[in-house]
């Protein structure tokens, strides 16, 4: 098993030729607080991959920079290809968001 943690990065899944998402050095800081620090990770298409951590690691905010609801401070993120912040692959990732994670609009009670 591979892990990925604050002060090392190792490789989550294989090396993907065209991955479904591509995190090359992200950091994401608010002012002098750094959320997310340096973190890199493939993931290929047909995989699913949980970010596991502490409060406070980063997971949420890895998450927002990648569908493009905050930008990165530093780093590369891309998205089929694309990075996130383009007005095109933000409809793409909208798109695939219920077909990836079933009733992720939907309350709590409607998916019961």
């Amino acid at each position: 098993m591979n892990v990925l943690t604050l002060d090392h990065t190792t490789q989550i899944v294989p090396q993907a030729e065209d991955p479904a998402l591509e995190v090359d050095g992200l950091v994401k800081s608010y002012g002098k607080v750094v959320a997310v620090c340096g973190i890199s990770f493939l993931v290929p298409k047909g995989q699913v991959v949980g970010l596991l951590g502490p409060n406070g690691a980063g997971k949420s905010t890895t998450i927002k920079v990648c569908l493009g609801l905050t930008r990165p401070t530093q780093g590369i993120v891309r998205v089929f290809g694309s990075t996130p912040v383009t007005v095109e692959a933000r409809r793409r990732i909208h798109r695939l968001v219920p077909r990836l994670v079933p009733g992720i609009y939907r309350s709590w009670w409607e998916q019961a």
